[in-house]
């Protein structure tokens, strides 16, 4: 599969046209899907006929943005106009949305040519992405282990080139977690920068969720979000225009994950911090002992939004959830009103902390999952000699980022036993195109 830029001109050259896209779309559809379980709903013959359409209009005008007759797909907590809108539940498997959400409307705006729906943990509840009514999504890099959750089938869908993009969602680490696991770009955007947190299109916490982008470049997210946020606009150009890594002042927090990693994602890591330096960036080691207090903070926001979203359905119909989401669910109810407004007040007051600490710096940087995907199904594990839960290791490093509201990516920086490894760089609130641009800069260094 072409990543889009390379599609675009191609397209604008006329050497190939939108079917031929949607064509090679479906073919790799055809061989993965088996395989990794990426889609829900996969809708190849309506996507032809929006590719001729496409190809008509091309024809005709010329093409009107990047993205016009271009594949994507889109995470199933999102409604797409006359398709099942399931959350990867049983109990939503006849749910047929009425119109698009604003980021899938902005995207077919654009010329995006939709694909279907892709496969999510139920109701977007844990980060691991086995557990799906429709069952699990398999890591495109070994089909027993997780592809990490809950724009599982998204990240799976642009790893195995289904689809060039897709849109996910992330209220604790659903774009990057997947992204790191299965060795794509995924970019948590800023609190609200994409419109509402949440809405009706996800069913999860209000103050920590956000939709973004997904993809095989920063390049490519850029320009998908060029379409998701034209009043903004500039992420491309923001690309573009990046320069070098010379002068870009980067930091590692050792203090939240030295000596509390896999040691093969440690390797990587300190790989990645060489380039880096090497490149010309600034690379300094800063202890940040205010964000040790942040995972208290996620559980006491995330556990009480989900279980308020979902009491009545769990008083109704509790069978209806199997019994790790419902467990999850569940776990809200144990948390007073006082704790819980309570922690959004002090998230605020971390968020002034990280606005004032990020003044000079670009970057934070650090692992973007501590562990390596491991076997499905999987709910505790063997790490650095002690028993730990799987979903609180893979949201250790991502969290933060929904808590404080900030924009991190997670980009592919290398393998450990053979499994995808991510670098996660978090920026200032509102510095998604910068973000972005430090991502490209470090696919070029380590090209």
């Amino acid at each position: 599969m072409y990543s889009v830029k390379e599609a675009a001109a191609l397209l604008d050259a006329g050497k190939i046209t939108p079917v031929d896209l949607v064509e090679e779309a479906i073919a790799a559809t055809e061989e993965f899907q088996p395989k990794v379980n990426a889609y829900i709903t996969f809708t190849p013959e309506k996507a032809l006929e929006d590719a001729k359409k496409a190809a008509e209009e091309i024809r005709k005008y010329g093409r009107k943005s990047m993205l016009h007759g271009i594949p994507f797909a889109v995470k199933d907590l999102i409604d797409a106009a006359g398709l099942p809108t399931t959350m990867g539940s049983e109990s939503m498997k006849d749910h047929i949305a009425e119109k698009d959400a604003l980021m899938v409307a902005r995207l077919k705006e654009a010329g995006g040519i939709l694909m279907g729906k892709t496969n999510t943990q139920e109701w977007g509840i844990g980060p691991a992405g086995d557990q799906s009514y429709f069952g699990p999504v398999r890591n495109p890099w070994d089909y027993t282990k997780i592809s990490g959750g809950s724009s599982s089938g998204s990240c799976a869908a642009v790893a195995t080139g289904m689809v060039p993009i897709a849109l996910g969602s992330d209220g604790g680490g659903s774009i990057r977690i997947p992204a790191a696991l299965c060795s794509v770009v995924g970019l948590k955007t800023s609190y609200r920068l994409l419109g509402a947190a949440s809405g009706k299109s996800i069913r999860f916490a209000d103050h920590l969720s956000v939709k973004g982008p997904i993809a095989s470049t920063a390049e490519d997210a850029a320009i998908m979000m060029d379409a998701m946020d034209p009043a903004h606009g500039g992420y491309q150009k923001a690309v573009e225009e990046a320069g070098t890594l010379s002068g870009k002042k980067l930091v590692i927090p050792y203090d939240l994950f030295r000596g509390a990693v896999e040691p093969g994602v440690a390797e990587v890591f300190e790989e990645n911090v060489k380039i880096l330096k090497k490149a010309g960036a600034c690379v300094i080691e800063e202890d940040i002992p205010w964000l040790e207090e942040i995972p208290a903070l996620s559980s006491s926001i995330t556990f009480p939004e989900a279980a308020y979203k979902h009491r009545e359905r769990l008083e109704k119909a509790p069978e209806s959830y199997q019994p790790f989401i419902r467990k999850r669910l569940e776990t809200g109810f144990g948390y007073t009103a006082l704790q819980y407004i309570e922690a959004l007040e002090r998230r605020e007051e971390a968020m002034e902390k990280w606005a004032d600490f990020m003044a000079d710096k670009d970057a934070v940087i650090m692992p973007t999952v501590p562990i390596t995907a491991y076997p499905l199904f999987e709910t505790t594990m063997d790490f650095l000699g002690e028993e730990r839960n799987c979903s609180e290791l893979l949201v250790k490093h991502t969290r933060t980022a929904n808590v404080l509201g900030f924009p991190a990516i997670s980009v592919p920086a290398g393998f450990a036993d053979g499994l995808p490894v991510g670098l996660q760089m978090m920026g200032a609130m509102g510095d998604d195109a910068g973000l972005l641009a430090l991502g490209h800069l470090f696919e070029k260094a380590n090209s």
